[in-house]
Parts: structure tokens; C-alpha cells; sequence
């Protein structure tokens, strides 16, 4: 902004940010359109001014024509483009018109990934921590013996290994 603006032009501590956040993006402009206090910045030259001087001519004469000219003639506008909005500030040659504008832009991408990989998180949390996962010992598949009627009774711990209705009606269990 100086190099088109210097150090006498219109435009004042004009700052222009975006600061990236974890989720979201902000943007901001802040500033001043002076019109009100227009220079030509001739006399504030050095090598200009001496220049003239030593060509018999009055710095300070030309200077307050070229001003004149350029208060009459002079007009500032400037157009702020933010994402999702765009807002214009005129100048005006009473006063001082500040700049201000500023937005934020959520960035839903990210937002929706760190959200997918909580949940996988804790799915995979609630996949190990799970009762159901835990080894059990291999159950046989050997078919559960039958009691013959007439042959001698089963231990206790052979009838606790059958199943309830492969107990013998006269046999008792305990």
C-alpha cells in the first residue's frame, strides 16, 4: 500500500490479515480514508523543493495550486472483497471515514474429518473394550455320553458335563 499510497497519500495504517485457526479462517481490513487532510507531498521532497528553489520558482506556491486542483478534483473509493461479503467505503472531504470490515469462514472439510475419526476412535474403543471379545475356552464337540439303562452310574462330574435332558429319569444329579 505505501508504494501506491506514500507517505502523504489518502490512505492511512491500512492492515489487511487472515489468521488460520484450527477450524475456521478470519479475515480482516482496517484502515482510514483521509480526504479531509489532502497533501501533494511536493514539499516534503527535499531534492524537489531544492530544485525549484534554485530555478527562482516557490515550492509553496505550487504546492497549495496543486492542492486546490486536487481537492476539487479528487475522489476515493475503496471496495473491500472478504469472503461471503464485499463492502465499499467512500471518502468523504469533511472527514475522516474509517475502513473496518471482517468475516470468518468455517472450514466444514476439516470440521467433518476430525468428527469421522472421534467416532472411529471410539468405535474402536468400544470394539476392544467389548465383554463379548474376550476368549473363551473351545467347547468340545464331542456328542455328550448317554446313560444305558442297567450300566453302572455316571461320577458327578461326568453328569454335570450333560446337558439337562440328557440326564437319566432314576439317576440323580447330585
Amino acid at each position: 500500500m505505501k508504494e501506491v499510497n506514500g507517505t502523504a497519500g489518502p490512505l492511512r495504517d491500512v492492515t489487511v490479515t487472515r489468521d488460520s485457526g484450527a477450524f475456521s479462517t478470519s479475515y480482516s481490513t482496517t484502515g482510514t480514508i483521509d480526504l479531509k487532510d489532502l497533501q501533494t507531498g511536493l514539499t516534503a521532497d527535499p531534492q524537489v523543493v531544492g530544485t525549484l528553489f534554485a530555478q527562482g520558482i516557490d515550492a509553496g506556491a505550487i504546492d497549495q495550486t496543486l492542492l486546490a486542483d486536487l481537492r476539487d478534483s479528487f475522489g476515493l473509493t475503496v471496495k473491500v472483497e472478504l469472503p461471503g461479503r464485499t463492502t465499499t467505503f467512500a471518502g468523504d472531504k469533511t472527514k475522516v471515514v474509517p475502513i473496518k470490515e471482517s468475516t470468518s469462514v468455517l472450514d466444514t472439510t476439516r470440521v467433518i474429518l476430525v468428527t469421522v475419526a472421534i467416532g472411529l476412535v471410539v468405535m474402536a474403543i468400544v470394539v476392544l473394550l467389548w465383554p463379548g471379545r474376550r476368549r473363551r475356552r473351545p467347547v468340545s464337540r464331542r456328542p455328550a455320553p448317554v446313560a444305558i439303562p442297567g450300566s453302572a452310574p455316571m461320577s458327578r462330574a461326568q453328569s454335570r458335563r450333560l446337558p439337562p435332558a440328557a440326564h437319566p429319569p432314576d439317576a440323580d444329579p447330585s
